[in-house]
Formats: C-alpha cells, sequence, structure tokens
C-alpha cells in the first residue's frame, strides 16, 4: 500500500537524522545546542543533555519500528496496521517539532497517510488479506425510468458478461468507470506538494527581487550561521543566486505539475505520463539535497499510485461516447 511506503520512508528518513545526531553527540555544534536550550528552559547543560539523548534513543526504537511495520502492514497484518498508525502519528508531530515550517508538509502527509490507512478501501483490503468475509454494500432502488434511451443504456446497464463484481462493489448502475481513489489520491498529494513548492519558491523570488542583495549578504553574515560555517561574501552571493534559479525551476516544475493533474483528472493519458515523468525528477533531485528530501518522499508516493492496477485500468478503460448498438 502505498501510505505503508510513504510512512516507512518517512520513518527511515527521520532515523537517519536522529542516528546522525547521536553519534556526533559531543560535537562543538550540538554542544552549542545544549547550552542554547539549558539556558531557555534554565537548567543545567548535563541534566538536558541526558534528557534529549533518551528522546532520541527512545524515537530510535519508534521509527525503527515505524520502517519495520510498514513492511509488515503492507503485507496485511492488522496489528503492525496499528503500530504503524501510531509511529505516523509521532512521525508528523517529530518532522514539525524538528524541521519547524520545512517539516510541516512532511506531518501533513503523514497525517494524510493515517487517512488513507483507515480508509474504506483499505478497510475492505485487510478484511480480504486475512480472510473476513466483506458484506457487500447496501442495494438502493432502482432509479426511476430515463426518457433517453442512450442515457439509459449508459448509467443502468448491468455489468458486461465475465465481468467479476467484488464484494462491497456500487450497485449496478454506478458507472463502472468511476475514478478509483488511487487517483484521488495522485491528485490531492500532487496539488498540496506542488503548490507548496511552488508558494515557498515565489517567497523567496519576491525577497531576492525586491530587497538588495548587500543587505540580505549582510544578514546572513550576521546571522548565527557564520559562527559555524565560514563563508565569505562572494559565496554567499553566489549561494542566493543559485537558490533563485533553483526556485524559479521550481515553480516551472511545480506549475506543470499540476497541468499534469489537472489533464490526469480528466483522464489523459499524457497527464499520467507528464506526471510520472515529473515525480521521477524530482525523486532523483529531491534525494541529492537535504531540502529536497520530503518532496523526493512524496514523488515516491505519486509514483506508486500512478502505478496501481485501478489507476492504470481506469485509464484504459475509456468510456465510449455512444453504446453500441
Amino acid at each position: 500500500m502505498s501510505a505503508c511506503l510513504f510512512i516507512g520512508f518517512s520513518s527511515a528518513l527521520l532515523l537517519y537524522y536522529v542516528v546522525g545526531w547521536l553519534t556526533s553527540w559531543h560535537t562543538l555544534e550540538l554542544q552549542d545546542v545544549h547550552r542554547e536550550i539549558a539556558k531557555a528552559v534554565d537548567l543545567d547543560v548535563t541534566q538536558v543533555a541526558r534528557v534529549l539523548r533518551i528522546v532520541l534513543l527512545g524515537f530510535v526504537v519508534v521509527l525503527v519500528s515505524g520502517v519495520v511495520g510498514a513492511i509488515y502492514a503492507a503485507r496485511g497484518h492488522l496489528g503492525s496496521r496499528i503500530l504503524v498508525t501510531v509511529v505516523a502519528a509521532s512521525t508528523a508531530a517529530g518532522f514539525v517539532v524538528a524541521g519547524g515550517l520545512f517539516g510541516l508538509l512532511p506531518g501533513v502527509f503523514a497525517v494524510a497517510a493515517i487517512f488513507q490507512l483507515w480508509s474504506r478501501d483499505s478497510n475492505r483490503w485487510f478484511a480480504v488479506v486475512n480472510g473476513r468475509e466483506v458484506s457487500p454494500a447496501p442495494v438502493a432502488p432502482a432509479p426511476p425510468p430515463v426518457q433517453d434511451a442512450q442515457d439509459s443504456m449508459r448509467e443502468v446497464a448491468p455489468p458486461p458478461p465475465g465481468w467479476s463484481v467484488p464484494p462491497g462493489a456500487p450497485p449496478a448502475w454506478v458507472r463502472p468507470d468511476a475514478r478509483p481513489s488511487s487517483v484521488g489520491t495522485a491528485l490531492l498529494v500532487t496539488a498540496i506538494a506542488a503548490a507548496t513548492a511552488i508558494g515557498g519558491s515565489l517567497l523567496y523570488l519576491l525577497v531576492y527581487v525586491a530587497i538588495p542583495h548587500d543587505q540580505i549578504v549582510q544578514a546572513q553574515l550576521d546571522s548565527s550561521l557564520s559562527d559555524l560555517v565560514s563563508v565569505t561574501d562572494a559565496e554567499m552571493r553566489q549561494a542566493l543566486t543559485t537558490t533563485a534559479v533553483f526556485c524559479a525551476i521550481t515553480v516551472v516544475l511545480g506549475a506543470a505539475a499540476l497541468l499534469a493533474a489537472w489533464s490526469l483528472s480528466r483522464r489523459g493519458a499524457a497527464g499520467h505520463t507528464a506526471l510520472f515523468v515529473l515525480s521521477v525528477v524530482t525523486i532523483i533531485v529531491g534525494t541529492i539535497s537535504i531540502v529536497g528530501l520530503p518532496w523526493a518522499g512524496v514523488a515516491v508516493w505519486v509514483v506508486v499510485l500512478l502505478r496501481r492496477p485501478a489507476t492504470l485500468r481506469w485509464l484504459s478503460e475509456r468510456p465510449s461516447s455512444h453504446p453500441p448498438r
């Protein structure tokens, strides 16, 4: 399941950072962080370091459980489904606390993964995998006769010969070409991720254009970042320009993703292909930059949804504009 994939990937990503913090526990950078926290909470540095270490070790246990639980939940294990839900909630909180606004996007998608994990389709899938009987959907009364014979044939015609109606399927008069949940989830995930990327990039470009570069460079050099990393004036200007170019490319790719999602919502094969290619590009670019890692995780989720059999079948079985005679 795509929700299990995203939760497992998010848990592995957070686990990477937590282990990195623990292995660099005695570095000067983390010692400075310990002192700042101790000053804020008015405690001894040793006590703060001990508490933080215990909290991080607890996160290691939770995140390892998330990776393992996601694997077993994807195979239909009911206990792992509950475990993954708890881990996803913890992962969302961890992303927001550790990353602030930067971690808000993966936190939102972790919550969305929880909803998908307990959706009606997921409940039916877990029931079938575990050998439970799935009660069929209640049969509603037949619709009134339609004057137009062609409309009647399109809307209320029974399934064709050989059509296997699974348990819990919609009534016979509901059009079988309804958009599957995998497509709806892919569209929603793409819209949120692309809109967030476009909004953040446009905000940076607005600051880059509106504020003189001398002021931006001086503000960066006066910040606490200059105490940890030695950066010259020329390097800072180059970094600002590079980031502006990257943001401009992000705006274009985000707009293209929204356009592809719109085409996919109208059952366009070109939109499906374009969104798949853009997601693969996002995965490649995101994995080589720390800032792009959350978007890489979301792109993996979209790729899995686009390759689902229900999505491909929905694209291939286009409804005919005229009923057969």
